[in-house]
């Protein structure tokens, strides 16, 4: 039996998709599609022994409600025999350090994995016959869903020492960004981290089939990648080092949501309008908006709720599982919330976020110029304020206007003398 770790997790988020029949069948297709574009599909164990060879493989199975676990074994059969429901088991392309997962304890990369979400059979064709040939082709494409996975396996598992992380970040990235869609197509690029856990060949995918793949390419070497991406992979500097040389030193800054309670209603407006290929990620921004705009966070589970269970009902074929909102809510009071940018919340809700017209001018410029408008209109208001003031209550001492007006006695003396009042 292969080795238990019991960890308590939340489940991995939902798959995105546009949806123009019925999943089911486009999943066929798309099988169908790669089997002519390259034969028959991959033997799946043929599959996990060149990718871990005798490696220990690491699985994620969440077929329990109330508890997540993962599964350590060579022999990918055990876990067949040890999982209940195998639509949800998910493998991870490397090892950790005493099996404990995390980024930081990622241990040896066997592959790289490119993961193309919402793609339906239609844009797969175009992939296929049009754009694989135009990048590094990869080792392995698996048809994983409701999306697929380009594996670029690695001639031989690469030990990612810490000094290594943000240039294999960028070969990974590098890797993601050959495939950017065009406005014409429904796909996206999802960008996980090293340590994420993707469906693998053999189990099956959310619309029920098994999930196979093809073998289209040769390995790829990590110093050849490096190279035509131009990452220098041996003398790339650590982001500690880069930090320490430059003098940049952490400094304790408190983080204060302050926007305002609109943000968390147009976030609303967003979540409900948006498509099966979004859901989860709208949820998440959701949740960020309502605590940039201070919202209780009760409230907000309630609103997420009622989303949830509407969702449920126009798209029964792939429900959320209520497990989503307490992994979403997770965001809420977090520093990373805080300072959420818009262009990161436009990419959640798949929408865009105009900004505002400067007129050609630089943000500080900008910035200059508002202030001083806005600080014009304070002017005004509070010179208009003194004047009803002083002629309302004329032949009042200054201390006695101060005290039914609210205003200091240097402000009523400042504005009267420019006014001729006093």
């Amino acid at each position: 039996m292969p080795k238990v770790i019991n960890i308590h997790i939340s489940s991995t988020s939902q798959s995105k998709r546009h949806f123009s029949e019925d999943p089911y069948q486009d999943n066929l297709k798309k099988d169908l599609i790669l089997q002519q574009a390259f034969g028959q599909p991959y033997n799946n164990f043929d599959f996990y022994k060149e990718i871990f060879k005798d490696n220990e493989i690491l699985f994620l199975d969440t077929s329990e409600q109330t508890k997540k676990r993962f599964l350590v074994t060579k022999d990918v059969f055990e876990i067949f025999q040890t999982c209940h429901d195998l639509s949800k088991v998910y493998g991870h392309y490397c090892s950790y350090f005493n099996n404990f997962k995390r980024y930081s304890t990622i241990n040896k990369i066997f592959a790289f994995v490119v993961d193309i979400d919402n793609i339906n059979s239609a844009d797969l064709f175009l992939v296929v016959h049009y754009r694989l040939d135009k990048i590094i082709k990869p080792t392995f494409i698996v048809n994983s869903g409701l999306g697929i996975h380009l594996i670029y396996q690695l001639t031989e598992p690469f030990s990612l020492f810490y000094r290594y992380r943000e240039a294999v970040n960028r070969i990974k990235i590098s890797l993601e960004d050959q495939l950017k869609p065009t406005k014409k197509n429904y796909y996206k690029i999802d960008h996980h981290s090293l340590a994420q856990a993707f469906r693998m060949p053999g189990f099956l995918n959310k619309v029920g089939r098994p999930v196979n793949c093809w073998k289209i390419g040769p390995k790829v070497d990590i110093y050849t990648l490096a190279k035509v991406f131009g990452v220098e992979l041996e003398k790339d500097m650590s982001l500690k080092e880069k930090r320490y040389k430059k003098g940049n030193k952490n400094k304790d800054v408190s983080y204060i949501p302050n926007a305002h309670p609109k943000l968390y209603d147009w976030a609303l407006g967003h979540l409900y309008s948006s498509r099966p290929g979004w859901r989860y990620t709208s949820m998440l921004a959701t949740v960020v908006c309502g605590w940039k705009a201070r919202i209780p966070k009760e409230q907000i589970r309630k609103d997420l709720t009622l989303f949830v269970q509407r969702y449920n009902q126009i798209w029964p074929e792939i429900p959320i599982h209520p497990s989503e909102i307490e992994k979403a809510l997770r965001a809420y009071g977090r520093k990373e919330s805080t300072i959420c940018s818009k262009r990161q919340l436009a990419e959640w809700f798949n929408t865009e976020i105009k900004g505002q017209k400067r007129n050609g001018r630089k943000r500080e410029e900008h910035l200059q110029i508002a202030r001083a408008i806005r600080n014009a209109k304070i002017t005004t208001s509070t010179k208009l304020k003194v004047k009803q003031y002083l002629e309302t209550y004329k032949g009042y001492s200054i201390s006695e206007i101060s005290r039914i007006s609210g205003l200091s006695r240097k402000t009523i003396y400042k504005y009267g003398r420019e006014l001729g009042m006093l």
